[in-house]
């Protein structure tokens, strides 16, 4: 009724309806360093930086497709996801002439090494760095939320349940 009454009104223009939806799974990694969190950062071909992530294959679970993609992209194969923690973005962006809605779901893991292996396919470059740095690296402020929220949650202890 609300999308309804907004049309009425003209909130919702008829492109509005012609909007796909679009969802990908990621790992925000993470490395202890002494008392300090430093966070992999990955700068794709088309520029921006932000954290791994991709389209779940057929039959994937969401946690399933962030670990897939987070290897695939970064040779990274020993992490431990923090419990049942998640967080996300949401953002619109046009492929050619069509609109999407994208929102994409991140799971924090710590990581056992610095050791990153990018796939060249996907990946320019890449970055550990520390909270500030890597907050001021990041591109879109979606990305930035998400890892003020998992700074915010590492600090309060929160991820005493990890889980492989």
């Amino acid at each position: 009724m609300q999308a309804l009454s907004s049309f009425k009104s003209g909130n919702i223009s008829m492109d509005d309806f012609n909007i796909a939806k679009d969802k990908a799974f990621g790992i925000v990694p993470i490395l202890q360093n002494g008392d300090e969190h430093q966070f992999l950062l990955i700068q794709h071909h088309a520029g921006h930086w932000g954290f791994p992530k991709g389209h779940a294959d057929p039959g994937e679970t969401d946690v399933q497709a962030a670990c897939r993609e987070f290897e695939e992209e970064t040779g990274i194969t020993r992490f431990t996801l923090l419990g049942d923690a998640s967080f996300s973005e949401q953002y619109p962006f046009t492929r050619g002439s069509k609109k999407f809605n994208k929102t994409v779901i991140y799971y924090p893991a710590f990581v056992q090494s610095a050791i990153v292996n990018c796939q060249p396919e996907e990946i320019k470059d890449y970055d550990w760095l520390p909270y500030d740095l890597a907050i001021a690296r990041l591109t879109f402020d979606g990305a930035r939320r998400v890892l003020t929220e998992v700074q915010q949650y590492l600090k309060k202890g929160r991820h005493d349940l990890p889980r492989s």
